[in-house]
């Protein structure tokens, strides 16, 4: 809502108020300037239950409305429609409003209220897409338009750094590592495709050499433990970074990233869980919390 559409419904919320007439307000900005600045269909939307006509009472508001020096005039129009024309020294001084305050005009006033938004959440098994930059703007904006409305913003990234997937990507660089190695390798039943694979896996040839070489892959796993483990982690890191540098070269800016494997690690869950407990906020039904 414009900082004049709420002055303008303030005013007219205490001429109803002062005449003994409830509805409500709507005021809206004018399609043409031939009807005034804004306008308002409220004795149209309220005579049949003041049991009146729409003239007669728009005629009795505008009386009123017209003693405000916000307006140079307020006109009634058939067949129930209140016509606002501001003083020109109002949008005189709102213009030099506009220029003394610059990009902080129309900023709301603190709230105590904090918005969590999560933004992308991609899994890091990959670079980001048109999809992921999409959900990137949107949120960002949302969280601009929140602080410049006087919430407290917090933006969150949820890295999906646990489960299958990340088994997955893996094993994906692990046979792309094979494979620049000149191996022979079988396919995993379970991969990702794209040439991005065997180019970021020469980071692991240049770090590595053939130090890894010699294992196999079964059900999403490197059968040596330490070797899947560093080709998880090394692989996440690796992502992880060209995303961040993805959204700061989109102008999207995320606070915080948060881990879905530190979530589990930490017992974050049951802690949680613990807490509501604690409260008296759980209960139990079917075997299930």
């Amino acid at each position: 809502m414009s900082i004049l559409t709420s002055k303008i419904k303030d005013i007219f919320n205490e001429v109803l108020k002062n005449s003994n007439i409830e509805g409500d307000v709507i005021v809206e900005k004018t399609k043409s300037g031939g009807n005034g600045h804004f306008a308002s269909n409220f004795p149209l939307l309220n005579a049949k239950k003041l049991s009146t006509n729409p003239m007669e009472l728009g005629q009795k508001l505008v009386d009123e409305l017209k003693q405000n020096k916000l307006f140079s005039d307020v006109q009634l129009a058939k067949p129930g429609f209140i016509n606002f024309i501001l003083n020109d020294e109002v949008l005189q001084s709102i213009v030099a409003t506009i220029n003394d305050q610059k990009s902080d005009f129309g900023r709301g006033a603190k709230k105590n209220f904090k918005y969590n938004l999560e933004l992308v959440s991609a899994n890091p098994t990959g670079y980001l897409h048109i999809g992921h930059a999409r959900n990137g703007v949107i949120g960002d904006s949302m969280a601009r338009i929140f602080k410049f409305n006087g919430y407290d913003v917090e933006t969150e990234y949820y890295t999906n750094d646990a489960g299958n997937q990340i088994n997955v990507l893996a094993c994906t660089m692990y046979y792309n590592y094979l494979k620049a190695l000149g191996k022979e390798v079988t396919e995993p039943a379970e991969m990702y495709g794209g040439d991005i694979y065997g180019e970021v896996v020469m980071n692991f040839v240049n770090k590595y050499g053939d130090k890894f070489v010699g294992h196999e892959m079964n059900d999403n796993k490197i059968s040596n433990e330490e070797v899947h483990e560093i080709f998880r982690e090394e692989s996440i890191k690796y992502f992880l970074v060209e995303i961040k540098k993805q959204l700061e070269d989109l102008g999207v800016h995320i606070g915080y990233f948060s881990s879905e494997k530190e979530m589990y690690t930490n017992k974050e869950i049951e802690k949680t869980l613990a807490e509501y407990e604690k409260l008296g906020k759980t209960f139990e039904a079917d075997g299930a919390l």
